[in-house]
């Protein structure tokens, strides 16, 4: 297992939020941008435990639904789930591998995005779902090709602690 300091998580994912939020939120083909911070709750799952999944899947979330101006719970409860089963198998994978790194993150993607699909169109009143499956793959594969980039960002970054 490693140990991850919670301050740094919480402020990287901050940083992320904004840079999502800011800098890729210009000019985009065909609308697409790579999902950087389910990409950091993975990470954080991955590198952590099924606690540290979960908060930073929902502080994630939660900064994904401020910054796009939808149902901030939609947002939390995908990405909160996403880095609570990443945690929850962390030992079941080969945490280095890139194409582990990708293949995980594309299936988290499809996770996310069906999940938040069934949210807005069976309890919420948003139109939203009907973007979401247009862009399913497209994002998917984006975001699974710059994961290992991010992985190894954020390895750099937040140099997780191993301890027994």
């Amino acid at each position: 297992m490693l140990r991850v300091n919670r301050a740094l998580m919480y402020l990287m994912i901050i940083i992320i939020a904004f840079l999502h939020a800011t800098v890729l939120n210009g000019p985009t083909k065909h609308g697409l941008k790579p999902d950087l911070l389910l990409t950091a709750v993975i990470f954080f799952g991955l590198f952590g435990k099924q606690r540290i999944g979960l908060e930073a899947g929902i502080l994630a979330g939660i900064m994904q639904g401020v910054f796009s101006l939808n149902e901030v719970w939609v947002s939390a409860l995908a990405y909160g789930m996403v880095g609570y089963v990443a945690g929850r198998n962390h030992n079941r994978f080969y945490r280095e591998s890139i194409f582990v790194q990708s293949i995980l993150t594309f299936a988290g993607v499809i996770v996310t995005y069906i999940m938040a699909y069934f949210c807005y169109k069976y309890l919420t009143e948003s139109a939203a779902y009907q973007a979401i499956m247009p862009i399913l793959l497209p994002c998917a594969l984006y975001t699974a090709i710059i994961a290992p980039l991010v992985f190894f960002i954020l390895k750099k970054t937040v140099k997780p602690v191993i301890y027994q």
